[in-house]
């Protein structure tokens, strides 16, 4: 192919999208860290308050309902060390936090549950918490770590069920005992429901996230659509700023359709996989190269003369023709469109009335 088909290295319009996407990257990557770090926060803090309410609540009962003050100033000393879990949650530390929570409650639970009211208050059952609470805020702790505080959890919810009797024991009727135990149940069921949600909303925003920043299209490895309109206007920009052309190429391959309709998707997809390794083996790393459409491919040729554009245009069109889709039917040659358009120097550049000019000129 002739000097003229490839596109002029310009360090200009080579640079400036690549320093773009570099940092829309490294965005997307750092919302893994941020999302994770707002779940483990908020379900941090769910634990936290959870656990604070609800060893006041009990204080508070068992001291003036129930008269027993051992049980009650054993609740609040629980509670003063579950405020400095906020100390924790404070500095982001929220491995430690986690920790610290389940150590903390575990053992309020146990001992509570064998001392004071027994298991039929329900207390043990917020032990079965620490499934959802391992996974989602200790998945990158050691295995052994997470299986040995499963195993010792379980251990001390068999503990709670079978303590006998204590002479701390307070006498509960069976109808507080029924109160004690809904709440508790219910209690554990919110915390988990919070914990899986706030772990699900900001995985689907990441996920979201994650979309808006993505500009590759994964069939070919080529650019897509989203970069084209989150950095085309500024290359367009660029271009008028220093005076310089600014032209594009639209490339249709017809084959795609035809074989969708005749073939499936398998052949058509391989149609648009020749035609991308074809354009880039043509085409100088200063062009933008990028899938626009499933059947379409967009160049962008900054400081390319419209005409030479054209030229451009008129030697791809005859590469891609003499390219041969080998299938089980036997072969077929690719069926292509190329189209181009651009600005003269000192001229107004838009890119999106390029785009709808040489859409124009692609229909049949």
């Amino acid at each position: 192919m002739s000097n003229e088909t490839s596109v002029s290295h310009s360090a200009v319009s080579n640079e400036t999208p690549s320093t773009e996407q570099a940092t829309s990257w490294h965005s997307a990557y750092s919302l893994t860290a941020l999302n994770r770090d707002r779940y483990r926060h908020k379900i941090c803090k769910t634990v936290a308050v959870f656990a604070c309410v609800i060893s006041a609540l009990n204080a508070m009962l068992l001291w003036l309902v129930f008269s027993s003050h051992a049980g009650a100033l054993y609740d609040l000393t629980f509670l003063l060390l579950h405020l400095l879990a906020f100390l924790f949650l404070q500095q982001q530390r929220y491995v430690l936090t986690t920790y610290y929570l389940i150590t903390t409650i575990s053992l309020q639970i146990t001992v509570g549950t064998g001392l004071f009211v027994g298991a039929e208050a329900g207390f043990q059952y917020y032990l079965l918490c620490l499934p959802a609470l391992t996974y989602l805020m200790l998945d990158a702790e050691p295995p052994w770590r997470v299986v040995l505080i499963l195993t010792v959890g379980l251990g001390l919810l068999a503990i709670c069920e079978l303590w006998p009797y204590s002479y701390f024991r307070v006498e509960i009727n069976e109808a507080a005992q029924r109160a004690f135990y809904f709440f508790n149940l219910s209690a554990v069921l919110a915390i988990n429901y919070l914990s899986i949600k706030f772990y699900a909303d900001e995985s689907r925003l990441e996920r979201s996230k994650q979309q808006q920043h993505t500009h590759v299209d994964p069939d070919t490895g080529l650019l897509n659509q989203r970069f084209i309109r989150d950095f085309g206007s500024k290359l367009t920009a660029l271009c008028a700023q220093t005076k310089q052309s600014f032209s594009l190429i639209l490339i249709r391959v017809d084959s795609y359709q035809q074989l969708l309709q005749s073939s499936g998707i398998q052949e058509a997809h391989a149609a648009i996989t020749l035609a991308a390794t074809c354009l880039q083996s043509q085409i100088k790393d200063s062009a933008v190269l990028a899938r626009y459409e499933p059947d379409t491919f967009l160049i962008l040729l900054p400081t390319t003369p419209p005409e030479q554009a054209e030229h451009i245009a008129t030697k791809l069109n005859e590469v891609l023709q003499n390219e041969c889709l080998i299938n089980t039917t036997g072969s077929t040659r690719l069926k292509v469109r190329c189209i181009a358009a651009g600005t003269q120097p000192f001229n107004t550049i838009d890119l999106h009335n390029l785009l709808l000019e040489a859409h124009a000129s692609l229909k049949p």
